[in-house]
């Protein structure tokens, strides 16, 4: 989005806002919806919150242990100083920037969001800003609605991205990947990633309150939390079997403290909208055979692979009916959690979300620091029409029963997996099956 349409939404009321926001997030993602439908066919082949309630309470853990029972480790090693001594120091062809080399910024005390002052070649000062917070996903689980209503907040600058939200910086583009073509010429640097949130930088900058500067900025791209294809391209990687440093690693040696919100969906859900949404197939049928397609190759691939090997495979991904691995989200949360502490994370259900949407909304902004609103914004912001529904799944019909036994078997054990990472057994979701 370029820079002058997203300038105009400073200083407006929230219902302009709300109305600038909805007209150019519709436009966004007509956009994007055509060259991710281009991109396919060209690759078909290939923080602690009192609990509203005790049901719809998100995760929100605020002990920061060094490890747990059930495998989860983190690692608090991975220090500024440490992963600064991973750095290869040269640029190595056909790999990735490398972002272990480069200086962490001095963060200005004076400012909520993560900014820092640099001096341009002509001299100037000039106050540059990374996000506060990233929305990591995952695709199809509602993340583009929960972001479009944090964007309602007055203390919310819009980053210069896709639906105001999605650089895809982190997952592809640094990597030279993009959808399921994985060999892109061009790679963007973190100087490119940087320049979306110029505008947002000058806003932050220019709204300061008794010498304090509130406003804030954040990410979106859904597959942030999950895709780590591109990893053998970052340096630190080269020559090894499991990737040693990917996505969370290289997020914390740029900044340390970074929220990070997280919103999930029942996995067999979450896929049955993906399939649709992507043009996969187009019947509950042809998906009941893809689906057992797919739970085959992984666990085929399981037989002489490690778990992370098989759902981090570029060849997998691109091989695969359907997106099914994105649904195994403890293989994800347990690299993130490694790195981050659990203080760190908020996740919620897609479905406690989507059932008491203005709870969820202040328990959002209450993570995120932001002022507390009036009870008239907030139903403004949660009575605002849903976002980015899959209308070609609505059409199609249910999933078929015998498939929905199948998918729910199959995720059954990261799903224990994910309920003990996040001590919240909701996360078993019993109450889809």
């Amino acid at each position: 989005m370029p820079e002058s349409k997203i300038s105009g939404l400073a200083g407006m009321t929230l219902k302009k806002k709300t109305l600038v926001l909805a007209v150019f997030s519709t436009v966004a993602m007509v956009v994007f919806l055509l060259i991710s439908n281009q991109r396919q066919m060209q690759n078909v082949s290939q923080r602690i919150l009192a609990q509203v309630s005790q049901n719809i309470a998100p995760v929100i853990i605020a002990t920061s242990r060094s490890d747990t029972k059930d495998g989860y480790v983190f690692e608090s090693k991975w220090t500024y100083e440490y992963t600064s001594s991973l750095c290869k120091g040269a640029s190595i062809p056909l790999m990735s920037e490398d972002l272990l080399c480069k200086k962490r910024p001095e963060f200005l005390s004076g400012y909520k969001n993560p900014c820092w002052k640099e001096t341009t070649k002509e001299g100037k000062e000039t106050v540059r800003c990374m996000p506060y917070f990233h929305l990591l996903g995952a695709d199809k689980c509602g993340s583009t609605d929960l972001f479009d209503r944090i964007l309602q907040h007055p203390e919310m600058e819009p980053a210069g991205c896709g639906l105001f939200k999605e650089c895809y910086y982190w997952c592809w583009t640094r990597y030279g990947v993009w959808m399921k073509n994985n060999s892109v010429p061009t790679r963007k640097t973190f100087e490119a990633y940087l320049a979306h949130f110029k505008q947002a930088s000058s806003s932050i900058h220019l709204r300061e309150v008794d010498g304090y500067h509130s406003h804030i900025t954040g990410e979106g791209t859904p597959m942030d939390l999950w895709d780590f294809r591109g990893w053998p391209r970052i340096p630190q990687n080269e020559h090894l079997a499991e990737p040693l440093i990917m996505t969370p690693h290289l997020m914390k040696h740029m900044y340390p403290h970074p929220k990070l919100l997280v919103i999930l969906r029942s996995p067999a859900d979450r896929l049955y909208s993906d399939y649709y949404f992507l043009g996969y197939g187009n019947s509950p049928e042809r998906f009941h055979k893809d689906a057992i397609r797919a739970v085959a190759m992984i666990e085929n691939c399981q037989k002489t692979r490690t778990t992370k090997q098989c759902i981090f495979d570029m060849d997998m991904y691109v091989n695969l009916p359907m997106r099914i691995h994105i649904s195994c989200y403890s293989v994800f949360m347990k690299e993130w959690m490694r790195v981050f502490p659990r203080e760190s994370f908020l996740v919620l259900r897609n479905e406690d979300y989507g059932h008491d949407i203005k709870n969820h909304m202040s328990m959002v902004f209450s993570f995120l620091n932001m002022s507390r609103l009036p009870d008239e914004d907030m139903d403004v912001i949660s009575n605002a029409k849903r976002k980015h529904v899959t209308q070609s799944k609505k059409n199609k019909g249910p999933m078929m029963e015998s498939t929905r036994v199948l998918l729910n078997k199959f995720f059954e054990p990261f799903n224990k997996e994910l309920a003990t990472l996040l001590q919240d057994d909701r996360f078993l979701w019993k109450d889809n099956n």
